[in-house]
C-alpha cells in the first residue's frame, strides 16, 4: 500500500532551501503545487487548508521516485489504542487508523528533519499527516511537544490518517 508524509510548517512564508543531511529526501510545495483550483474550493472550510504555511513531502529514493516504501509501515491488524480517541463517535474513524512504524533505520534522520523543519517555523510547529487511503475525516492532535512525540512515535502511539501538531 502506498503511504504519503506531508509536514505543514506553520507560519512559513516562503520556499526556503533546506538544508537536509538526512536519508529522507524532501520536496517543498507550495499550497497552489498542492491543490488545484477545485481542490481548494472543496477544502476551503477544512481547518488544516486554512492554516498558513509551507508544505513538504517527505520520503526516500524508490528507484528514481519520491516514496515511504522502506521508510512507512504499519500493521493494520495492530489498531491504535482506542481509549486514546474515544471522543471520535465515529467509528468507520477509528478503523482508518494505525500505528505509523518508522523503519529503525530512518529514526534518527526522521528526528533531525522535523527538528529542522519546526526551526524554519516562525512560530515553532509543524502540522504531520502520514497518510493511507481510507478515511476523509480531518482529525487532527496536539499540540504535542516534539520529544514527547518523537517517543510516541518510537513506541507506535502514533497513528496514520491523523494530522499531528508538533510544536518545539
Amino acid at each position: 500500500m502506498a503511504f504519503n508524509l506531508e509536514v505543514l510548517v506553520v507560519g512559513q512564508e516562503n520556499k526556503s532551501d533546506l538544508i537536509n543531511d538526512t536519508k529522507i529526501q524532501v520536496i517543498t510545495e507550495s499550497e497552489e503545487d498542492i491543490l488545484h483550483e477545485s481542490d481548494r474550493e472543496l477544502l476551503k472550510e477544512e481547518f488544516i487548508y486554512n492554516i498558513k504555511g509551507v508544505w513538504h513531502t517527505l520520503g526516500i529514493d524508490n528507484d528514481g521516485l519520491l516514496g515511504t516504501q522502506g521508510l512507512l509501515e504499519t500493521n493494520f491488524d495492530k489498531p491504535i489504542n482506542q481509549n486514546h480517541y474515544e471522543w471520535l463517535k465515529n467509528q468507520d474513524c477509528l478503523e482508518n487508523i494505525t500505528p505509523i512504524e518508522v523503519h529503525e533505520d530512518y529514526l534518527d534522520d526522521m528526528r533531525t528533519l522535523l527538528s529542522i523543519l519546526i526551526e524554519l517555523s516562525p512560530v515553532k510547529m509543524i502540522l504531520l499527516l502520514a497518510r493511507y487511503q481510507g478515511g476523509d475525516t480531518e482529525i487532527i492532535q496536539g499540540p504535542i511537544p516534539f520529544d514527547l512525540y518523537m517517543e510516541m512515535l518510537q513506541e507506535q502511539k502514533i497513528p496514520f490518517n491523523v494530522y499531528s501538531l508538533i510544536k518545539g
